[in-house]
């Protein structure tokens, strides 16, 4: 038993995942990665302790798993399947390990639909950033925090093809006034 869950941690990184189950024997384990069988025998890559039994009289078994030195190669989606011989295979919860990406600024532009900005024209900041966990953008002026009061805030997020979060901000002012003018 066990719920799914997410781990992101630095590179390098050694991660320990624990699967407690209950079986009346002591059950065949295969540990998959990406929907892959992983091979332990002389697998320096990764480290399995157990089953070992913790619960004698509910039948209750622990494995722990270690994956070693988490990178991009190693980073996806990791689970266990449980077979006791007579009920049928079983599989256990997921989980989705991964190293941090560090935030990279893909863009950072001003916008207006103008050839020259007038008090009444909008005008737009636009921040694209990417990383894992996913990158919070916050403006700011000066050493205040910008809010979107008077403003329109958009942000949208998605998954790129690398499982990172790719973060799109656009921060809108409708009709800057002079009082809007600084560094952003």
């Amino acid at each position: 038993y066990g719920v799914n869950s997410t781990t992101i941690v630095p590179p390098g990184t050694d991660v320990t995942l624990t699967l407690v189950f209950i079986a009346d024997t002591l059950p065949n384990v295969t540990w998959l990665f990406n929907d892959e069988i992983i091979e332990l025998v002389n697998n320096t890559g990764f480290n399995v302790t157990g089953p070992f039994e913790i619960s004698d009289d509910q039948n209750e078994y622990k494995i722990i798993f270690t994956i070693r030195d988490i990178s991009a190669n190693n980073s996806g989606i990791y689970y266990a399947t449980i077979d006791d011989g007579r009920t049928g295979t079983v599989k256990g919860p997921e989980w989705f390990v991964h190293q941090e990406v560090p935030i990279n600024i893909i863009s950072f532009d001003i916008t207006t639909p103008y050839d020259c900005l007038l008090n009444d024209n909008e005008i737009s900041l636009q921040c694209i950033v990417e990383g894992l966990p996913e990158p919070v953008v916050t403006y700011q002026r000066g050493s205040d925090e910008v809010t979107c009061d008077g403003m329109s805030c958009n942000i949208s997020t998605k998954d790129n093809e690398d499982n990172e979060f790719v973060t799109t901000t656009n921060l809108t002012f409708d009709g800057p006034m002079r009082s809007d003018e600084g560094m952003y």
